[in-house]
């Protein structure tokens, strides 16, 4: 039903998408595009000058780069993170091996990489579907926000060499894990990750796990299997524990565990077990944020080994860049953003800007609207003490 209509949607917004792209650079003027964002074009590759050239545009140039060369020469490609190049380099010596017609390595690269943003995207919407039914438990409104997923205005980048919808794949995904009936933390970790390896907001997942972790805990501390001891309970114990003891002293032998959980512990008390299983899921919690994590710190680091103490990485520079002597820790990503992109907190906001605050400023409306509208109705649930909102199982709203 509602999954083969929204994948079924989403494959025809890609299908209408690349050729609706086609045909624009067909008729409409191409930007001059200069210094870095010059395609890396090799001669005899007839698909990134003809069919494909639309898809080498803007940022598509920068991973076509980093995708062939790699990071080496220049800085500002460390703010392209490595798993979608790499998955559209490996992708397209494949498609070269298995290729009946002789396809130079940008051919190759182009076709994989658009191939599998197009191919991610539908899979993305569908994850999206899922991950809405769990949170909203209303089939009617998940399936919108899946269809309207698929008609984005940011869908030409969802269709280019671009890494925003394998980004989109792995978020969704990971989050559904974490929302579903049975959650699987561990495999949303993974996802998560994977997600942070294409792209630097992956990170911005971080409080998302530690939300759910938090509430794994809440759960057990609130579990009524989990309660304290009985006072007359535990002096009971305590007697019993002391009498073993003088026995022992005696030497008799060793008096049988009083309960089944050890020392100092009951069945479904508060004790030894309960606190336990509050350590286990704090230290689960503390490595699945780590596992989230990691690619970003790793893709730093490899960064500040490469323009920093490389003597190969340093290439024409006699002395490291000034970021690698940063008093907090270097972060070669934040500066490319600053230096490169004039990027940073509130760094766009520059009255020469104000035509992309206006052609975002429709988007950026109904966003806000939404917000307000979930706030308030979050506030007036609060009040009145009502449960947050949630659907009936015939997927109708609740009356409010």
């Amino acid at each position: 039903g509602d999954y083969v209509s929204i994948a079924a949607t989403a494959a025809a917004s890609r299908a209408g998408a690349v050729a609706l792209a086609v045909v624009a650079d067909a008729f409409l003027p191409d930007h001059a595009a200069q210094g870095a964002l010059l395609p890396p074009i090799g001669p005899g590759c007839t698909l990134a000058y003809g069919a494909l050239q639309p898809f080498t545009r803007w940022d598509a140039a920068h991973f076509l780069l980093v995708a062939q060369s790699g990071w080496q020469a220049h800085e500002w490609s460390h703010a392209f993170f490595p798993l979608f190049p790499l998955l559209a380099f490996h992708a397209g010596r494949l498609l070269r091996l298995l290729s009946p017609w002789p396809l130079c390595e940008t051919d190759s690269i182009l076709l994989a990489g658009v191939f599998l943003s197009n191919v991610a995207f539908p899979l993305a919407a569908l994850a999206l579907l899922a991950l809405g039914r769990a949170v909203l438990g209303c089939p009617r409104l998940a399936y919108r926000a899946a269809f309207l997923f698929c008609a984005s205005p940011a869908t030409p980048f969802f269709s280019s060499l671009y890494s925003e919808s394998l980004f989109a794949l792995f978020t969704f995904t990971g989050f559904f894990l974490l929302e579903t009936r049975r959650p699987a933390p561990w495999a949303a970790a993974l996802c998560l990750a994977a997600a942070s390896a294409t792209r630097s907001n992956g990170i911005l997942s971080l409080p998302i796990v530690a939300y759910h972790g938090a509430l794994r805990l809440q759960e057990l501390c609130s579990d009524k299997s989990a309660r304290p001891i009985p006072p007359k309970l535990s002096n009971r114990v305590s007697g019993t524990r002391a009498a073993a003891s003088e026995t022992n002293l005696a030497g008799a032998p060793e008096a049988a565990p009083v309960a089944a959980g050890g020392a100092g512990c009951l069945p479904g008390a508060f004790g030894c077990r309960a606190s336990l299983g509050l350590a286990r899921i704090a230290a689960e919690l503390a490595v699945q944020c780590a596992i989230v994590l990691a690619p970003y710190a790793a893709w730093q680091l490899a960064g500040y080994r490469r323009f920093c103490t490389s003597p190969e990485g340093a290439v024409n520079r006699h002395s490291p860049p000034d970021w690698c002597g940063a008093s907090m820790a270097p972060d070669l990503y934040r500066h490319v953003q600053a230096t490169h992109w004039g990027l940073g907190a509130f760094r766009f906001w520059m009255l020469k800007q104000w035509p992309n605050f206006a052609l975002a400023a429709p988007a950026l409306s109904i966003c806000a609207a939404a917000v307000a509208a979930s706030v308030a109705q979050l506030r007036r649930r609060t009040r009145t003490g009502r449960p947050p909102l949630r659907y009936s199982q015939g997927g109708r709203p609740c009356c409010e």
